[in-house]
């Protein structure tokens, strides 16, 4: 299961790769680089097109019934909990996320690769004929397994899968069984991968070394770091109502729509045209904020590396990202994951 997720997850990752930086184009990364980006609405008006119709695209393919596309995907902490992946599901949501990537959405890969792996899992086990303790461990290993491509080290999979089960308590019955069964899956997808791409997706960075002086440690740092954490907690509260205002929003459009034209056909309708609103309006938020395009990994880089020293521009830096910018791409990329994450779309997001 892990060496076959490896090259599932080879596959994946090349594919929504090569095909977002096909029609965005060398310029974009170079930007990046040189912190061109460094204040609004300097994107391109042409990713709005871009991203529109790949809003289309995505709708239209989850209209068709043969991919067996779910309306509302569970996601992966449901999954978790549950120990469970429908197999049929499985392939569908995978394109689904995988086109959302290329066409540069504000998602993550690691929820659709989870549900693959898990859905691997579970066909392998119930065509074995495992008692249920037995499949609820190989779904877990499977999307471990899927996951061993996602971060240097493979043993970070094992670690997320298995602590989101502790979180849920529905972790497995025979946990170290499991632990052990996970890190074998996890490192044979991890050397399919590395050995034929030789890097994993989340790459390491080099970055220069930080060296502390602790002897001007003011007690007033540990104020300004509760005060952070304070600020986080709020920010997650606004996303929470982020999601529910865009949730309420779809409900009520779909129910419009079913109410006008029937519910079958009105529940097209809104698969096809709720996606393709959602990708207008993150293409307008990529025009506006450059840095929210895609999943983060290309930027996140140059925004470590390129901000400005004092959070604000001033005389000793050249061209950097100060803070207004930053802030602004946060909340850039908290709409479009909640407008993406609308229930006729849900299956497109798979809680990145």
């Amino acid at each position: 299961i892990g060496g076959l997720m490896g090259l599932v997850g080879l596959g994946f990752f090349n594919a929504f790769e090569k095909g977002f930086e096909t029609w965005i184009g060398e310029s974009y990364k170079e930007h990046l680089s040189h912190a061109v980006y460094d204040k609004p609405w300097k994107g391109e008006s042409w990713w709005v097109g871009i991203m529109t119709a790949g809003g289309f695209l995505i709708g239209c393919i989850k209209a068709v019934p043969c991919f067996h596309i779910p309306t509302k995907a569970d996601g992966l902490f449901a999954e978790v909990k549950d120990k469970h992946v429908d197999p049929k599901e499985a392939p569908g949501i995978l394109t689904i996320s995988c086109l959302s990537l290329l066409f540069g959405f504000s998602v993550g890969p690691e929820a659709a690769l989870g549900t693959m792996g898990g859905a691997l899992g579970t066909l392998v086990a119930e065509r074995r004929n495992l008692p249920v303790a037995e499949r609820h461990a190989a779904a877990l290993n499977g999307m471990a397994g899927a996951m061993g491509s996602l971060f240097p080290s493979p043993i970070l999979s094992v670690i997320l899968i298995h602590e989101l089960s502790i979180q849920a308590s529905k972790y497995p019955v025979n946990f170290m069984d499991s632990v052990v069964s996970g890190c074998i899956a996890a490192t044979a997808a991890w050397m399919v991968f590395v050995g034929i791409q030789d890097y994993t997706f989340l790459d390491s960075m080099n970055l220069p070394l930080a060296l502390y002086d602790f002897s001007d440690f003011e007690m007033w740092y540990m104020g300004s770091a509760a005060f952070m954490g304070i600020l986080g907690g709020v920010i997650g509260f606004i996303v929470l109502l982020a999601l529910g205002l865009f949730r309420r929003i779809a409900q009520t459009n779909t129910e419009r729509l079913q109410n006008r034209f029937g519910e079958r056909r009105g529940m097209t309708i809104a698969t096809i045209l709720l996606p393709t609103v959602g990708g207008f309006l993150c293409g307008v938020i990529a025009w506006a904020l450059p840095l929210t395009l895609g999943d983060g990994t290309m930027q996140l880089k140059y925004v470590i590396t390129k901000a400005c020293t004092s959070g604000k521009r001033d005389n000793s830096d050249d061209q950097c990202y100060d803070i207004d910018v930053l802030v602004a791409t946060i909340f850039g990329k908290v709409g479009c994951q909640r407008m993406w994450h609308l229930p006729p779309c849900a299956t497109c997001e798979q809680g990145a």
